[in-house]
């Protein structure tokens, strides 16, 4: 019955070309489709600008796509009718106490995450310091006269120099030595745990996992990206990493901590266990957990920072694919609730149970200087020198990461040397590059009595100095990234000179593109700001060599800004950010202009970096818009002609012919037509609800014409079975009787899924595809007769 149905279309998809002979059709006569196609070789690009290569689109043919519409089918339209107000606020409400929950637990992790990390660090960075302490207190009674002088006025560079260099003399070789060993075998201590951590609970718990929840929230599924390994692996491996002196930040694997937390507390299953509470039945979608991925990562990134907005508008403008008014309400709860956690249990907790809404690297408010409008254009050159860094880091991190790919591939033992290698390399280069330069008096900082600022942000690190005196690259190359970025944004005068900058700005981006894409958790966030930092204080003090009242501070704060937005190429969500970190709203409009600026010059260039590295995986992320050499192609060329279709009402023995004899995941239900040779499309139904029908045996009992609803097959059965795992074919056994019988597919397959007609042209259908979230969509003829089928494969 039906089995004449799936022959091949040639002759069919001639006759449906000939519709269009009557009208002289372009598109005919433009030659070879394929010839329209921009592949382009290069490793980075351009927005719109590439198209997949053959051997990209391969790696990517057995990526599943999630399926974000509604299933209505005639249960889903039955239980619609006995739905009340009652039960909808239910829904409604749990969706709120899930978020309740979703913020408290991301909120726990992220303040644990930051004390354990502190610590850690603390311990890392002690053992330089102690060392120094202990060789500056052998020598203060030589240098004690020299120092008091030195603390009661203000020295001139050159006795400066003179002081550091007396000191040098009097540190012993031995403490530095000793130092260095303790301060590296720490690091390398970390280092190693944090990559043993990602290799035992596998490759998704490293690095930020930006792109692997960019591409679930666009509809790929991303296979245990966001499972309980990747969740557990990526809280450790971060602890460790980010206190290893590697130059990582903690905000990237926030945001996927944030949505594998999203992701297990609302759908609350366990396939291993076999565990499915019906509590959360009604949730147990691709639909809602879609949301719920959204909020999570809003939410870490929320917790990290303290930027509830910030975190909703990441999650609109850098992650989701996919919003609505009702899930901005939520999120926003959900970014409080974590934020408010977060310091609570950093501050609340402690011997000062005071709570403060400061930022966590507050700004300080001038009460006399904001900025002149001369200084605009300045302003605008560092968003220009923010794009071309942040271009450049692109391309070098992106071109690194190939040839990870390509060289050291997953091979445990060579990442984790890779690791080690970087690890030791940072050391010797942070610890060593401190004693470039002459120490400084801690009395030459002056600190402006008109700006209201936690004096904290002056305090220095001492490194190998005598009393009263600090080293400038160590006090920002040691310690944690939170501390050297206070400093650089502190509004005191005379911190820093410029070569101190100028080195740390290169190790800064030269470590960053190396240590992005280590078998360690770590994000950019934190690494790309102290580099926007760095030059943007070492514009500022430049430039203020020649014009006076110029604060090196603001260029620091809006340095930051034009660097994160040159690597992600986000606008609003980075200038929210910014402000809700350092509370610098009197610098709004230059952080404007930089961000603005830096992310039209990175564009120039190439896409951000998560687009290239989501490329990399093999992740199909469909764009807003489809590249610019598919205006002229229709959706007839590129669909799958040869579809394979089920009856309404079809048999046993044909559906197991059918499920063995190909692996789609989803089938058009169609019905034959008066002449019984015709393929009308009534909807379609996935594999997976095919293969639950079939394992469950709800066979049909009508005659063909009427409808029957099984009542041992209900809705709440139907969406309980369908919410799980596919029992496999090859586990069924059916006898004779069995496969003589027949399924109704009419109550279970989706009515309402949407088609085309093949004359649409591929923008269109690329648009309705990408804005629906489909999974599949057939394409029917002008009789409504179905001619072929689009997924994701083929928008590509």
């Amino acid at each position: 019955m039906g089995s004449s149905l799936n022959k091949p279309l040639s002759d069919r998809v001639e006759d449906i070309d000939n519709q269009s002979s009557m009208i002289y059709d372009p598109w005919r006569h433009r030659g070879d489709v394929n010839s329209t196609y921009h592949s382009s070789s290069s490793v980075t690009h351009r927005r719109r600008n590439h198209r997949l290569s053959p051997l990209e689109k391969q790696k990517m043919k057995n990526i599943q796509s999630l399926n974000f519409s509604v299933n209505d089918n005639l249960l889903q339209r039955a239980e619609y009718e006995k739905t009340t107000k009652g039960i909808h606020l239910k829904k409604t409400f749990g969706k709120w106490i899930i978020c309740l929950f979703l913020g408290v637990i991301v909120g726990c992790i992220a303040s644990s995450s930051s004390s354990s990390s502190s610590s850690s660090s603390s311990s890392s960075s002690s053992s330089s310091s102690s060392s120094s302490s202990s060789s500056s207190s052998s020598s203060s009674s030589s240098s004690s006269s020299s120092s008091s002088s030195s603390s009661s006025s203000s020295s001139s560079s050159s006795s400066s120099s003179s002081s550091g260099s007396s000191s040098g003399s009097n540190v012993s070789k031995g403490l530095q030595s000793e130092a260095f060993l303790t301060f590296l075998g720490i690091n390398l201590l970390f280092v190693f745990l944090s990559c043993l951590m990602v290799i035992v609970a596998g490759p998704l718990s490293s690095s930020s996992g930006i792109p692997e929840v960019k591409g679930i929230l666009n509809g790929v599924k991303v296979r245990e990206a966001l499972g309980f390994r990747a969740l557990f692996g990526k809280i450790i491996s971060l602890v460790l990493s980010f206190s290893s002196g590697l130059f990582v930040g903690p905000e990237g694997p926030m945001i996927h901590i944030g949505s594998a937390v999203g992701a297990a507390i609302s759908q609350f299953k366990s396939s291993t266990l076999g565990i499915y509470p019906s509590l959360f039945l009604s949730y147990r979608n691709d639909r809602d957990k879609r949301d719920f991925i959204s909020i999570g990562a809003a939410t870490g990134l929320a917790a990290a920072f303290g930027a509830p907005i910030g975190g909703v508008l990441f999650s609109i403008e850098e992650v989701s694919s996919f919003w609505s008014r009702q899930l901005t309400w939520r999120t926003f709860f959900t970014c409080v609730i974590a934020a408010f956690t977060t310091n609570f249990l950093l501050q609340g907790i402690g011997s000062s149970p005071d709570m403060h809404d400061t930022g966590l690297l507050t700004f300080g408010f001038s009460r006399l200087y904001l900025f002149r409008y001369s200084e605009l254009l300045c302003f605008c050159f560092l968003g220009l020198i923010g794009g071309l860094l942040g271009a450049f880091f692109v391309f070098l991190n992106i071109h690194l990461n190939k040839w990870r790919k390509e060289k050291l591939k997953q091979n445990p033992y060579l990442r984790l040397f890779e690791a080690l290698f970087v690890s030791i390399i940072t050391s010797v280069v942070c610890y060593y590059a401190s004693f470039i330069f002459d120490c400084r008096y801690q009395s030459n900082i002056v600190i402006e009595t008109s700006v209201c600022e936690d004096q904290s942000n002056t305090e220095m690190v001492q490194f190998f100095c005598p009393d009263g005196m600090y080293s400038e690259l160590g006090s920002l190359l040691f310690g944690n990234p939170d501390q050297a970025l206070r400093r650089l944004y502190s509004r005191t005068n005379n911190m820093f000179t410029l070569p101190p900058l100028l080195v740390f700005t290169l190790i800064s981006l030269f470590f960053s593109i190396w240590s992005s894409g280590l078998w360690v958790a770590g994000g950019l966030f934190v690494p790309m700001m102290m580099v926007g930092a760095g030059f943007g204080r070492l514009f500022g003090q430049t430039i203020s060599m020649w014009f006076t009242n110029i604060d090196s501070s603001i260029y620091a704060l809006v340095g930051s800004a034009a660097m994160m937005a040159g690597y992600c190429r986000m606008t609003v969500c980075i200038v929210v950010i910014m402000v809700e970190l350092t509370e610098g709203t009197q610098y709004l409009v230059p952080i404007i202009l930089a961000v603005m600026i830096s992310k039209w010059v990175g564009d120039f260039f190439n896409e951000s970096v998560y687009e290239h590295l989501m490329e990399q995986k093999s992740i199909p992320f469909l764009q807003t818009k489809p590249p610019h050499s598919t205006n002229n192609i229709r959706i007839s060329d590129v669909m799958s002609k040869n579809v394979v279709v089920l009856p309404e009402v079809c048999q046993v023995r044909l559906l197991v012919n059918i499920l063995n004899s190909n692996n789609h995941h989803a089938f058009p239900v169609i019905n034959s037509g008066v002449y019984d040779n015709q393929r009308l499309y009534r909807g379609i139904i996935l594999r997976d609800h095919i293969l639950v029908l079939l394992f469950y045996r709800v066979f049909y009992r009508g005659t063909g014409e009427e409808i029957y609803l099984d009542e041992n097959f209900d809705f709440d059965k139907f969406t309980t079975e369908t919410s799980k795992s596919p029992p496999p074919l090859s586990e069924m056994d059916f006898d004779q009787f069995e496969l003589d019988s027949f399924i109704d597919l009419r109550p279970y397959m989706n009515s309402s899924g949407m088609t085309i007609h093949n004359t649409f042209s591929f923008v269109e259908a690329y648009k309705l595809f990408r804005n629906m979230g489909l999974r599949h969509l057939p394409v029917i003829d002008i009789n409504n007769e179905v001619v072929g089928m689009v997924t994701r494969k083929d928008l590509f």
